[in-house]
């Protein structure tokens, strides 16, 4: 009997290490997947973050290429004002000569 109560004993205390260690195998893989989730939440943090960083300098870029081509677009519509008021006194003689002329046909 003294050996079937140490036979009983000894499986219990294997029972209750097995039940201990899966346990602790339960948290080790909890625990990991926890970090885990936590290292890609991370991740995609600091990819958001690098993507509006090269958005906003993308945005910047762009704002600066379309305000060089505005004011070339400002430069070029003067020039051709210019020459248009360079042209006015012509025009108007032209304009009041054909008057003068034809009447108001």
């Amino acid at each position: 009997m003294e050996l079937l109560d140490a036979v009983r004993a000894a499986e219990e205390k294997a029972d209750g290490i097995r039940r201990e260690a899966a346990e602790r195998a339960r948290e080790t893989i909890k625990a990991a997947q926890e970090a885990q989730l936590e290292r890609e939440r991370q991740a995609s943090a600091a990819l958001r973050a690098d993507y509006q960083a090269r958005m906003k300098a993308r945005e910047a870029a762009v704002t600066e290429a379309i305000a060089g081509q505005a004011a070339e677009k400002r430069r070029e519509l003067e020039a051709y004002a210019q020459a248009a008021r360079a042209r006015m006194p012509q025009a108007v003689e032209w304009i009041a000569e054909r008057v003068l002329q034809h009447g108001n046909r």
